[in-house]
């Protein structure tokens, strides 16, 4: 019979090999689960035609080479690349996160613009991103890369969007007509709109209704509904029936379909709502004939009234104050509108109202303007022809405005124009405009002198050398005279006087020199600002909103600063320091505390110095010598200097004290001079001790031999184990196998007892373990030259048996030895052990060790 199949349990172990294996003939189905492992697969045996289509790698896939992959590659879990570039040349790619984030991992402050960049080909980079140079967003132009960092060269691109918002304000969408612009609502919508140069503008907008539309965008923004004649099929639409925002109209309800919406808007530059109409009222008709509106219009003629938007003419009613009356009473229910307009009277139209150059004589009849007509101030030389003649022998009134011509007659009124012709009459109003370029000749003038009642103004030229103009004043009875004045010096400077005596001439108070020196107090300044006074020149510094003031004074060649609260010092607009109102000096601070960083000279001596660091540092040049001194009252009571050029000394300088010099590696003691002293002070004292000394080597006593050198001092306890020297063993009670012991340089004192429990055959003799190995004592007898002196021994059956025990060089155990009274003590037997547990050892001595 064939075989068809084999199993794994006929199949020996690594029986199956290449060359019993026909090619592509083993395929998943008879490769056991994890039957393959790498030593079963020969080097270079597993190509790309040997893998399934799909494979699924459980654990860590290494690759030392180039992974290429010639269908899709699907990763459940994270991918994290460690390379410097992802190359990524897909057709079409897709995200699904929401979020992009770049520059991931940048702290501090940013340096690299971030963004998206586009490749062009042979045309400059698209880029959109941040810029962090200007810290702004931006769409640019740019020959940047992916590959670049740092501030980018980017030039700015022209963007297309749709509806735009921006800071709050929504740009239009469409462009609007020509030389409209851009205009605001004042709620953040701007518009195209019609900009109102001067005069009335009138405006249309027409539309049909489709019987759901209540909106409709005018184009004009015609400010107020007061503004706006509304009809739809002709009927006058009450201002109830609609509302403006911005340029677009709602009604209350959508017109019907096809029905005719013909609006009316007027605006006038310069010319209000409030300035023609006086108001609106609209109320529901009852059966009456009379109707109170509020609205004082001065006759009927001033009025439009609508019922139902039917307009009602004049002959059917009758105006009275603010009532109107009709003929006969109105029916019940139906919509009443009353629009009031204001009676234009003398003084209401202005020169903002009339377009320049609008009045000529042709629209004027002869004689028609009188004075009556024309409101004070109101017509300008803008608004006369220059081709008029105004011709009297005299003009009274103000004249305002440019004259081109001869003025022959008197001038008493105020000329606050320019007059570019001869006045050959005298002026005797105010030339009120400051500045008078165009008056070329007023004669050869040795003064000018202009009075008023208590004022006066003189300008004097005949002064030898100098020029001077004076201010005089008068008091309410016109009798003392006080003065000020302004001269110009021969050098090129100028000086400024006042006085405060009557009718006395005035004292040089201020000067300004010709190289731009100011000067208070002298007339020779010699800097920028130079002051000088008698006693103490003071300037003071006073703010009001505070209350307070702030002097700099002058006193005998020194600077002195007084103020209310504190002298404050800035830099670069920021405190540096202050010297408090307790005269404290605080740098970098501004409070006096021991905890915030910064420097105090306090007014009671105390200094303090506060820092994330050295606070303090102190330093001398050249020679060795103190760095500070310390002194009570008077007298010097300490220093901390520098000795041997780096070694640094802390000493009282009181005579008979000490102190302590710090070289390389060691400390000295110091007399009161700083100087080291061998021998001569003490560490403490009877009275006053110290606690502990800790030293990591030894203390010299007595001298400094190496003879002289404690180099330990311990104190310990240990677990004693004893064990028979031949065979067998000896159990230590343990609750009493601890002893102590005293180490005090090399030589360790032992104390204390053991209890044996029981034993087990011992034979030879009985030793136990020490806490040190001992030492080498060069004796001949070198196996046992190290002794214990046992004071008690070894209590059996009650019966006190003394030993002795001994231990040899450089071991860790000793050995009992019996005490006779020849000089050969033999070795204690450990068969005379009773192993009772009423046998105790009683151990004192002392032996020394290795170090």
């Amino acid at each position: 019979m064939a075989i068809t199949k084999v199993s794994s349990g006929v199949i020996s172990a690594n029986a199956v090999t290449a060359t019993l294996v026909a090619e592509n003939v083993i395929t998943s189905s008879e490769i056991a689960t994890d039957g393959v492992g790498t030593l079963q697969i020969a080097n270079d045996a597993v190509t790309s035609a040997k893998l399934d289509t799909n494979i699924d790698v459980a654990g860590t896939l290494d690759v030392t080479g180039i992974l290429t992959a010639d269908s899709n590659v699907v990763i459940a879990g994270n991918l994290t690349v460690n390379g410097t570039t992802v190359t990524n040349s897909a057709t079409n790619t897709t995200i699904e996160d929401a979020l992009i984030e770049l520059g991931t991992g940048t702290s501090g402050t940013p340096a690299n613009d971030a963004g998206i960049i586009i490749e062009r080909g042979s045309a400059a980079n698209a880029f959109m991103g941040f810029d962090e140079s200007a810290d702004k967003f931006i769409v640019a132009t740019t020959t940047a890369t992916g590959a670049s960092t740092g501030d980018l060269t980017l030039t700015a691109a022209p963007l297309v969007t749709g509806a735009l918002t921006a800071s709050g304000l929504s740009y239009p969408t469409s462009d609007g007509s020509s030389a409209q612009v851009i205009q605001t609502d004042g709620s953040g919508n701007l518009s195209f709109g019609t900009v109102i140069t001067g005069g009335a503008v009138v405006h249309n907008y027409t539309a049909t209704g489709d019987g759901s539309t209540a909106t409709f965008d005018t184009g004009i923004n015609p400010q107020d509904e007061v503004n706006t004649w509304v009809h739809i099929d002709g009927v006058y639409q009450n201002k109830s029936e609609y509302s403006y925002n911005g340029t677009s109209i709602t009604f209350t309800s959508a017109p019907d379909s096809g029905a005719a919406i013909d609006i009316i808007s007027g605006t006038q530059s310069g010319f209000s709502t409030a300035d023609s109409v006086l108001g609106v009222y609209s109320a529901t008709t009852t059966d009456t004939a009379t109707y109170d509106t509020g609205l004082s219009a001065s006759t009927e003629n001033n009025v439009n009234i609508f019922i139902e938007g039917v307009y009602q003419p004049k002959s059917t009613y009758t105006w009275s104050g603010s009532t109107i009356t009709f003929d006969a009473n109105t029916p019940t229910g139906l919509s009443l509108e009353v629009i009031a307009s204001k009676t234009l009277t003398s003084g209401a139209v202005v020169t903002a109202s009339i377009t320049d150059s609008a009045v000529t004589t042709a629209k004027i009849a002869n004689n028609a303007i009188t004075s009556a007509k024309i409101v004070n101030n109101s017509i300008t030389g803008a608004d006369i022809s220059a081709t008029t003649n105004i011709v009297a022998n005299t003009f009274t009134g103000a004249l305002t405005g440019n004259v081109t011509g001869n003025v022959t007659g008197n001038v008493t009124g105020n000329v606050t124009g320019n007059v570019t012709g001869n006045v050959t009459g005298n002026v005797t109003g105010t030339i009120q405009t400051a500045a008078q370029p165009n008056i070329t000749s007023v004669g050869n003038l040795t003064d000018l002198d202009v009075r008023g009642d208590t004022a006066r103004i003189q300008i004097r030229t005949n002064i030898v050398n100098d020029t001077e103009l004076y201010f005089w004043t008068r008091n309410s009875a016109n009798t003392a005279i006080h003065q000020s004045s302004i001269k110009g010096i021969i050098d090129g400077g100028m000086a400024f006087g006042t006085n405060n005596t009557a009718n006395a001439d005035t004292t040089e108070r201020l000067r300004i020199s010709s190289t731009g020196l100011v000067g208070i107090g002298t007339n020779n300044p010699s800097t920028l600002l130079h002051l000088s006074a008698a006693n103490d020149p003071i300037i003071t510094l006073t703010d009001t909103g505070f209350g307070a003031s702030a002097d700099i004074t002058g006193s005998n060649g020194n600077l002195r600063l007084n103020s209310q609260t504190a002298t404050i010092f800035d830099m670069a607009d920021s405190e540096v320091a202050r010297i408090d109102s307790s005269g404290n000096l605080l740098v970098g601070k501004t409070s006096p505390n021991f905890d915030t960083v910064g420097a105090e000279m306090r007014a009671d001596g105390r200094v303090i110095a506060v820092r994330n660091g050295d606070p303090m540092f102190v330093t001398r040049n050249g020679s060795d010598g103190s760095l500070i001194n310390f002194r009570k009252d008077s007298s010097s009571v300490g220093s901390i200097g520098v000795v041997s050029s780096n070694n640094l000394k802390i000493h009282s300088t009181s005579s008979g004290h000490s102190g302590l010099s710090f070289g390389t590696g060691i400390v000295y003691a110091t007399d009161n001079s700083g100087d080291a002293t061998n021998n001569g002070t003490d560490l403490g004292s009877s009275s006053y001790t110290w606690k502990d000394i800790y030293l990591g080597g030894g203390a010299y006593i007595g001298g400094t031999g190496s003879a002289n050198k404690l180099d330990d001092y311990e104190e310990g306890n240990w677990t004693v184990s004893l064990t028979p020297s031949v065979s067998g063993s000896i159990t230590v009670n343990s609750t009493a196998n601890t002893m102590h012991y005293t180490k005090v340089g090399r030589l360790v004192t032992i104390t204390g007892r053991v209890n044996i429990s029981s034993i087990s055959s011992p034979t030879g003799g009985v030793r136990f373990n020490l806490p040190f190995t001992t030492s080498n004592t060069g004796q001949a007898n070198s196996n046992y030259a190290t002794f214990l002196i046992v004071t008690h021994g070894i209590n059996t059956e009650n019966t006190t048996q003394y030993v002795m025990a001994e231990a040899g060089n450089n071991t860790t155990q000793a050995e009992w030895r019996e005490v006779t009274d020849n000089d050969d003590w033999p070795i204690f037997p450990a068969t005379s052990l009773q192993g009772d547990g009423n046998e105790w050892f009683y151990i004192k001595g002392s032996f020394t060790t290795t170090q």
